[in-house]
């Protein structure tokens, strides 16, 4: 039989609580000491850190407000119109980049014409064309379907009340009439039934709201030509009016940089290439919202909203396609202009007023709307006329006298106005159908 093993202490032997435990009280607070010591550290690296952050931040800011670089659109027929004969200019008018420059002129001249005319036609076939075709101004028909056909805004140019099943684009609709007329006028006995059975159905738009989505995005488009535009003017104006060379060389390296330009080149340079592209962007939002807004289909506005940017890419595309390399190599390695500005007083009203406004709004998205809303608003007001309902239909058309199109009246119809009869085909009909 195997007895159990004394133990070392009796009953009444109790080993003192503190001597188990402050061994590891001990560790614990060293342990806690340490994970502080470690907390203060982390806190303090961390507060370095964003303190160096901070300070790297104003230093940006500081750098971003005390210069700016301007340079000339390096991909475009604008750009190597400006420059190139600036090059020229600097040796001396070698022949060599005078050629080159008397180049930039004449593919400037080939956009101007070629982006000038298809914005032209463009405009024609929405203010002439369409008129002979006997189509109406789109205006908000068929915008308001939701509570059709019994709702405020369900009539249309037809003279019914809009449906679902009974919106179709222009060309369907214009044929589904012409066949009723065509009809009523063979079978004049039967004009009653005719009427009251075949119904054309009515033209409206597809989505109000992808049209006002597309034209948004189209005025969105532009905004990057309009900021070259701002560019070229800041350039004219910061540019000292000296006769600099922008060919040089530095250590060994040959340098091409923006620098002083004389004042005929500058009056040359605001007439040639500001003012031709100013006018064809202006020219370029006209048309593009009046054809968008007269778009009824959501699939076509959604395609055409980027299509027509494709005009105001033509420079870059003439650029890419038929200047010579050289060209393209002296553009590539051409250094913008550094303006550099006097610090402003941090404290004075205006300069707090001008960071409130560019740090906390999105200036530039509250410019795009302000554009697109004055664009939208000018096409109702040319186009359009508010009904006692609320609803925009159109005005009355009225034939033009000729095909002709005047360029003054595509760029300036409110001062050119089209030449048009007095008798006005279309007007909109009453409930009734009178």
């Amino acid at each position: 039989m195997r007895l159990a093993p004394p133990s070392s202490h009796t009953n009444n032997d109790k080993v003192p609580a503190d001597y188990i435990e402050s061994p590891r009280d001990e560790r614990c607070l060293l342990l806690s000491n340490v994970c502080e010591q470690q907390k203060k550290s982390s806190k303090t690296s961390q507060e370095e850190s964003i303190a160096e952050a901070r300070k790297a931040v104003d230093e940006l800011e500081a750098e971003w407000e005390g210069r700016e670089t301007i340079l000339v659109e390096q991909n475009s027929v604008y750009g190597t119109a400006l420059v190139m004969p600036q090059f020229a200019r600097s040796t001396g008018w070698q022949a060599k980049l005078t050629i080159l420059a008397a180049r930039s002129y004449l593919f400037l001249l080939l956009n101007v014409f070629i982006q000038w005319m298809m914005l032209y036609s463009l405009m024609k076939a929405d203010s002439v064309m369409d008129k002979f075709s006997g189509q109406m101004y789109l205006c908000n028909f068929g915008a308001e379907k939701l509570g059709c056909p019994d709702g405020p805004g369900c009539m249309g140019p037809g003279g019914t009340r809009f449906t679902p099943s009974r919106s179709y684009s222009y060309q369907q609709w214009n044929i589904q009439n012409f066949v009723k007329n065509s009809l009523k006028a063979v079978f004049v006995e039967h004009e009653a039934d005719i009427e009251s059975k075949i119904d054309p159905g009515e033209y409206g738009v597809e989505s109000q709201t992808t049209r006002l989505v597309c034209t948004w995005l189209f005025i969105l488009l532009l905004v990057e030509d309009a900021q070259q535009v701002i560019t070229l003017l800041k350039l004219l104006w910061y540019v000292p009016s000296a006769d600099d060379s922008w060919i040089t060389h530095e250590n060994g390296e040959v340098v091409l940089k923006i620098k002083g330009m004389p004042r005929c080149w500058k009056a040359i340079n605001l007439f040639m290439i500001v003012l031709p592209k100013t006018l064809l962007w202006k020219f370029t939002a006209d048309a593009g919202i009046l054809f968008l807004m007269e778009t009824p289909g959501m699939q076509d506005l959604i395609v055409n909203s980027t299509a027509l940017t494709f005009i105001l890419s033509i420079d870059e595309l003439l650029f890419a396609t038929i200047t010579t390399a050289k060209t393209r190599y002296m553009m590539a390695n051409l250094s913008g202009f550094i303006q550099q500005f006097e610090p402003e007083n941090k404290e004075s009203w205006l300069a707090c007023l001008r960071h409130t406004i560019m740090d906390k709004f999105p200036t530039r998205l509250l410019l795009v709307t302000a554009l697109w809303i004055s664009s939208v608003m000018d096409y109702y007001i040319r186009h359009c006329v508010q009904s006692a309902d609320g609803t925009y239909y159109s005005k009355p058309m009225y034939l033009p006298l000729s095909v002709q199109y005047s360029h003054l009246s595509a760029f300036l119809p409110r001062v050119f106005p089209i030449p048009s009869e007095s008798h006005a085909f279309w007007v909109m009909p009453s409930e009734d159908g009178s």
